[in-house]
């Protein structure tokens, strides 16, 4: 325990925090699997959450084919990458609106009426507006600006995520199976275990602070601010 506390471990690219971040969102996903495609119920779990993780997901792992120093990383955005869209082909089938009978008719369209674009819009904005004029320049290539923005894009996407989940939720009254709810409290859970694996780097082990980190501080907080509302 001491070591993964230690300073040098925060300031690093693993910490206890992080770790625990990692494992907590994978989980949450194989739930959400296990729900789907071992219980066949699609009820209570929202498509446009998972679509728009897909589109966080596809945004900033774009650099999954030249950026594989850590392994440990690259397995987890081979995992987000995969089980990610085979949640979405699985909830869309799940749409009563296919014609489908049993577990094919479960996924609630009906609730989960949540307007992407009112977050994915804005969230591409900001995402320009806040990559360093260094990265737009141009100076090192178009391919490297068009990353860099779309990994801030990826950033604030995330912290709106779960919006179309958590409202689904509101529809339903709260009556929504152990389960699921336990799906939703760790896709939450997950960004909190990652704020406190920031603090501690920035604080505790004065790691530098850079535009990129106000980036991620800031969808953090968004992130957190809805995931204690719905608590």
């Amino acid at each position: 325990m001491g070591m993964l506390l230690s300073p040098e471990r925060i300031h690093g690219t693993f910490n206890i925090f992080r770790v625990a971040g990692d494992f907590t969102h994978a989980a949450a996903l194989l739930l959400a699997f296990y729900k789907v495609a071992g219980l066949r119920s699609a009820k209570e779990l929202s498509l446009k959450t998972q679509v728009l993780y897909l589109l966080v997901f596809l945004s900033r792992y774009l650099d999954i084919f030249w950026n594989t120093a850590y392994t440990y990383n690259t397995m987890f955005k081979v995992f987000f990458l995969l089980i990610t869209p085979s949640l979405c082909i699985l909830l869309y089938l799940a749409r009563p609106a296919n014609g489908g009978r049993g577990w094919r008719s479960t996924y609630q369209d009906d609730k989960d009426t949540f307007v992407a674009s009112f977050v994915v819009l804005p969230s591409l904005m900001l995402a320009y507006v806040a990559t360093s004029s260094t990265a737009l320049s141009g100076d090192w290539g178009w391919h490297y600006a068009l990353v860099a923005v779309l990994w801030s894009f990826s950033i604030f996407l995330e912290a709106f995520a779960m919006l179309p989940q958590y409202i689904l939720f509101y529809r339903l009254r709260r009556r929504a199976g152990c389960l699921s709810f336990m799906v939703v409290a760790l896709l939450g859970g997950y960004r909190m275990l990652y704020m406190i694996s920031w603090i501690m780097k920035f604080v505790w082990a004065g790691a530098y602070f850079n535009q990129d980190h106000v980036v991620s501080f800031i969808g953090g907080i968004g992130n957190m601010v809805f995931y204690i509302d719905f608590l």
